[in-house]
């Protein structure tokens, strides 16, 4: 199935803590087979009965965890893989318009590869997952796709008991891609529908909605952009103090510059469409000045999401 993808040519880099999990010491048997309490089977080194050490241990046909094992727990280093598929077809010689949207697929992967702690994901590491939706019809068990939707997620830094807690994330979708940063002080979100050019205030900025918060004290600097309006100013307990810039299309076009304290409108004056260019010119410059930091490593985390291939549903049948 071909996909054709828009320029994502976002040039949004911060060294991620690395949280070191512990590994295996003492020592274990030579590798045995296993069958587990929760329905896997594990080949590899056992202590005490218990998976230690290395091993590789099944779910089935849909997950696979290979890596280091604690009193019979995954904690070390490991990938973990899942796969599901879901759905059927329809048979091709019932095909008609009334049932193409009948023969519907499901299709996910995820792998992780990183640090474990307690058997969740913990430390830093790595997960990727896709997810496919198809509307096909099968004939002699092979599908033909007529309509699909997708999407693709990166998550790649600090995990803290299965939940990323530090680093980078990126999302390709049908519907849209985004990506950006997190950290306990740090929020850079960029999504849009349809970029198609570098972020430095270009026409095509505005189809691209941002976020940029970083603490200080008891407030937050933020930077706002969506479609038609931007802003620029600190959040505090939750309320904007700052300038905000709108874009007003009802009738005839016209632009207006606020004053904002504690979420309301303190002043409002209609200014032109060259001094508002200017100003927005000003703010993105300011964003990517702010964002500097994180530039290479999220511009890395966009081309790789850009670059996923698609899932490979010929040959998957439903478990």
């Amino acid at each position: 199935m071909k996909r054709f993808y828009l320029g994502f040519g976002l040039t949004i880099i911060v060294i991620i803590g690395l949280l070191s999990s512990s590994t295996p010491t003492e020592a274990a048997s030579k590798k045995v087979n296993l069958k587990l309490s929760d329905g896997a089977t594990y080949y590899g080194e056992v202590l005490n009965g218990k998976p230690h050490g290395k091993g590789t241990a099944r779910w089935g046909e849909t997950e696979v965890y290979s890596g280091d094992w604690v009193s019979g727990k995954r904690q070390g280093k490991g990938k973990y893989t899942y796969t599901l598929v879901e759905g059927g077809g329809v048979p091709f010689e019932d095909y008609d318009e009334y049932n193409m949207g009948h023969g519907t697929g499901e299709f996910t992967t995820k792998n992780y590869t990183g640090s474990w702690n307690n058997d969740t994901y913990h430390g830093k590491g790595k997960e990727i997952t896709q997810w496919l939706e198809v509307q096909y019809l099968t004939s002699h068990g092979k599908a033909y796709p007529i309509l699909d939707s997708y999407s693709n997620t990166i998550n790649d830094g600090t995990f803290n008991q299965g939940k990323m807690s530090q680093g980078y994330y990126a999302t390709h979708s049908s519907d849209t891609a985004s990506l950006g940063y997190t950290d306990h002080t740090t929020t850079i979100n960029l999504k849009n529908n349809h970029f198609n050019g570098k972020l430095s205030g270009d026409p095509y900025f505005f189809d691209t909605i941002i976020n940029y918060k970083k603490k200080h004290g008891s407030s937050e600097k933020y930077i706002g952009i969506k479609p038609s309006e931007f802003f620029k100013g600190t959040l505090t307990s939750g309320k904007f103090t700052g300038i905000t810039y709108l874009i007003d299309y009802s009738n005839t076009v016209s632009y207006s510059k606020q004053v904002i304290q504690n979420d309301n409108v303190f002043k409002e004056n209609h200014i032109t469409s060259v001094a508002f260019d200017k100003d927005r010119k000003k703010i993105i410059h300011e964003f990517l000045q702010a964002i500097k930091p994180y530039s290479v490593k999220i511009n890395t985390i966009s081309d790789e999401i850009m670059s996923l291939k698609d899932i490979n549903y010929e040959g998957m049948s439903s478990r």
